[in-house]
């Protein structure tokens, strides 16, 4: 299957089929699944493993153009799910 970012074949295959009439960067419906969740488990499995790989492999992947950056509550970017909750507002009497 061709990827917008390059040759992808035998990986993600049931994912990537559902998104392959979707422009890259298309929010999609809110009550839409757009991947396939067993798929997703096994590479999030995989990507926790890379996190904190050796310099070289990562160095590799952001040749690549994918940096690995932990979604936690210490992370510099925000994950999307706390950047999408509503903030709340403080009021000094």
């Amino acid at each position: 299957m061709r990827h917008p970012q390059g040759e992808v074949s035998g990986v993600l295959e049931k994912t990537l089929a559902l998104l392959k009439d979707i422009p890259p960067g298309t929010p999609g419906a809110i009550d839409q699944r757009y991947y396939d969740e067993a798929e997703v488990e096994e590479l999030g499995n995989v990507l926790r493993a890379l996190l904190y790989s050796p310099f070289q492999l990562r160095a590799r992947l952001e040749e690549q153009g994918v940096s690995l950056v932990p979604a936690n509550f210490y992370s510099e970017i925000p994950t999307i799910r706390r950047s999408r909750k509503p903030k709340s507002v403080h009021r000094h009497r």
